[in-house]
């Protein structure tokens, strides 16, 4: 994980070459902490080919191939789509050259034996509907195999809740490195939506492990009964205390009644049917029949993700408010488009059902309906179609675009912050951010006698993130207005030097 960030993919599978058994959990307590894996023994050979992944941000990997391809094949691992890079709400790579790396045999106790490889390609890549990436390496499976390092066999067999599962990652901050440990717990209920700022994810699946953290993103999920590898480590909430809901560490689930952050909770994002979307050849191809990632073929939208509005209300620049969603659309594979507006949680953007007639997708085409007026999360979903008929070739909804927006009235939540430093013969004062409730500052400062922190006159939003103020101008007053995210704002906070 780049950031805190911790997302999933699932799937079963089990040990290339190997009948399903029992997997080692070495010292490892269910619901306790992680423990280092160690293999100077030989004992932790069933993890050789989980390994730390490099490219935008530290994560880790696991080597995967679907059933029936030939070894010769190039090898391909899985991680997570944040872990190639900053993608988009909207965003599907596919093809595109990589420099990321893959170290195996990623143990602390045995330095001589780790293999870094690298990866040629993105096959594939998201953080659209679900957080995925499958990277191509130089080398094929027969090669890394002859090396040690130990392939897993995609078999589309779902993760079940209860299940005994063990998570195996190179999770950062620990003495012995960042290098693979593994934490044993137990799967939980589906989450049917799954929000971090801008990202939504469909059907993830809760766990309780402990120690995930920066680096474990990508990690693989294993069940312990029968040796099968059930999904990725996905997005968690643990060390998330203090954080608004649904920002970034701090996911949330969307249901019909809201949305909330579950504390002590990390997730899993099944995978389904992957092993369809490699060919015989073993090269990756989303387009396969039944292949459920998304091909990258559908209805693009701008923006992607309007974030938190007030729809009534000038932003801090003067500019008028927002009134209406304004997302342009916009596809060469389309000629009509169609979409349907509610709220984040209710409405269905993967159902066929509530999708509004079919409208020429002509160029400048735009959305501009009125912002809902609710305050709350809201989705607007499109989808693109060659036939002006429903009934015809159109994009498969599970692939719709999502665009979400938080109508928000209601004032921050937080204070400004203020800090002040002492500089001999000036003052240095600074705004503190805790986005999205102090997202901005207004600021005004000025002599104490004549400056009235309740007149909006002179107010403005600061240049830098500092102002200095000398000593022998004073006595002086500072006056701030938080802003968050919609541009809603706290009463003024007043600060007299000294």
């Amino acid at each position: 994980m780049g950031r805190r960030l911790v997302l999933a993919f699932a799937f079963a599978a089990g040990l290339a070459g190997c009948a399903e058994a029992p997997l080692p959990t070495g010292d490892a307590v269910e619901g306790g902490a992680s423990v280092a894996l160690l293999n100077a023994g030989g004992q932790s050979e069933a993890y050789t080919g989980v390994g730390r992944f490099r490219a935008s941000s530290s994560c880790t990997a696991v080597l995967a191939r679907a059933p029936g391809v030939p070894r010769t094949a190039p090898a391909h691992v899985l991680t997570n789509g944040h872990c190639v890079g900053s993608l988009g709400s909207q965003e599907v790579v596919i093809g595109e050259p990589s420099s990321a790396t893959v170290t195996f045999h990623w143990f602390a106790d045995t330095p001589a034996a780790w293999l870094e490889v690298k990866a040629t390609r993105v096959a594939h890549a998201t953080m659209k509907g679900a957080d995925l990436a499958v990277l191509e390496l130089d080398a094929t499976v027969a090669e890394l195999e002859a090396r040690g390092v130990r392939a897993w066999t995609l078999t589309g067999a779902p993760p079940e809740p209860g299940a005994a599962v063990v998570v195996v990652g190179a999770p950062l901050g620990f003495p012995e490195g960042p290098h693979l440990r593994l934490a044993a717990c137990r799967l939980g209920a589906r989450a049917p939506l799954v929000v971090e700022r801008q990202w939504h994810w469909y059907d993830l699946v809760r766990a309780d492990c402990a120690d995930i953290r920066g680096g474990s993103s990508g990690s693989p999920v294993l069940q312990r009964d029968g040796a099968r590898l059930v999904g990725l480590v996905n997005t968690t909430t643990l060390g998330s205390e203090g954080l608004a809901d649904c920002w970034l560490n701090r996911p949330c689930e969307v249901g019909p009644d809201g949305a909330r952050s579950l504390p002590g909770t990390s997730y899993v994002v099944p995978l389904g049917d992957l092993w369809r979307c490699f060919d015989e050849a073993g090269e990756l191809e989303p387009t396969l029949a039944g292949c459920p990632l998304d091909a990258g073929r559908g209805l693009a939208v701008d923006p992607g993700w309007l974030g938190a509005r007030h729809p009534g209300q000038p932003d801090v620049l003067g500019r008028p408010a927002a009134r209406e969603w304004n997302v342009a659309v916009a596809a060469p594979d389309w000629a009509w488009y169609r979409y349907k507006v509610g709220p984040l949680g209710r409405v269905d953007c993967r159902s066929d059902a509530g999708y509004g007639p079919a409208l020429p997708l002509v160029p400048g085409a735009t959305i501009a309906d009125p912002l809902p007026e609710a305050e709350g999360r809201h989705a607007l979903c499109a989808v693109g179609g060659l036939d002006r008929d429903p009934a015809g070739r159109w994009q498969d909804p599970r692939t719709a675009a999502l665009v979400a927006v938080d109508v928000d009235r209601t004032p921050p939540t937080l204070a400004p912050r203020i800090a002040v430093a002492d500089f001999g013969e000036a003052w240095r004062v600074s705004w503190e951010y805790a986005p999205p409730e102090l997202s901005g500052y207004l600021i005004k400062t000025g002599p104490q006698a004549a400056t009235d922190c309740a007149d909006a006159a002179g107010y403005a939003p600061p240049r830098l993130g500092f102002t200095t103020l000398a000593k022998a101008e004073a006595p002086w007053r500072v006056c701030a207005i938080g802003l968050d995210d919609a541009d809603n704002r706290t009463p003024p906070r007043v600060l007299d030097l000294p």
